[in-house]
Formats: structure tokens, C-alpha cells, sequence
């Protein structure tokens, strides 16, 4: 059975750490980035092996939105989970291409957190964004 790998993407390292931590008590394989730069990096050296990508929308520099984008251009059936506590009013979650993303609000439970990640990877076709 393959082991699914997902990249949590947060500027706060005890959101990052504790996200990470739930999804490997899930029996996810997890990679973590604080922030759009070093996820790049890391999505392109990985890019066969990451099923998932977790991430924030509010960071500094490059928000979860544009990550998203740059992502899906490295390879476009990629699963996406943007995450937020605060949505900027500026940012809107139907901007991104080919609807491939959920959104999950902060804060959440882990049953949450389990809910949204197995929908995702279960997924055959990504048709539109979906709020949780």
C-alpha cells in the first residue's frame, strides 16, 4: 500500500508542528516548509511523491493563493488544502486554476483536519472549490 505524502506549508511554526503531527498520527508521510520559497523547492524535488499540499493562505512574501498557482504549474493534479483563520478580503479562493483546492478554516480538529485530507486524496476529478 502506497504511503501518501503531504507538504504542510505554514509561517507559524506551532501551527506547522502541530498540523504535521496530526497527519502523521494519521499515517501520512509529511514534509514542512515555513514558507512559499522553501516549499517550491521542496514540491520540486518531490513532486512524483507529494499527493497533497497543506498550506496557509496568509503568509508574508508569497501568499497560499500564489503558492497554489506555482504548484499546480509544476504539475496541474496536484491536491491542494489552503488553510486560513482570518480570509484577507482581497483574496478569493475561486481565483486559482482549474478549482483543484479545499478550504478548510482555522481553527479545526484533527477529525476535521482527517475528513477534508481523506476527501481529497480520494478524489478522482477536482470540479470546483469547496469550503469546510
Amino acid at each position: 500500500m502506497k504511503k501518501h505524502y503531504i507538504l504542510v506549508v505554514d509561517d507559524e511554526k506551532i501551527v506547522r508542528d502541530l498540523v504535521s503531527l496530526q497527519l502523521k498520527l494519521l499515517g501520512y508521510h509529511v514534509l514542512s516548509a515555513t514558507n512559499a520559497q522553501q516549499a517550491i523547492q521542496i514540491f520540486a524535488n518531490n513532486k512524483d511523491e507529494i499527493d497533497l499540499v497543506l498550506t496557509d493562505i496568509i503568509m508574508p512574501e508569497v501568499n497560499g493563493l500564489e503558492l497554489a498557482n506555482q504548484i499546480l504549474d509544476v504539475n496541474k493534479n496536484t491536491r491542494i488544502i489552503l488553510m486560513s483563520g482570518n480570509l484577507d478580503e482581497n483574496i478569493s479562493i475561486t481565483k486559482i486554476g482549474n478549482g483543484h483546492l479545499y478550504f478548510l478554516e482555522k481553527p479545526f480538529y484533527i477529525s476535521k483536519l482527517k475528513t477534508i485530507v481523506e476527501k481529497c486524496m480520494s478524489a478522482q476529478q477536482w470540479l470546483q472549490p469547496e469550503v469546510h
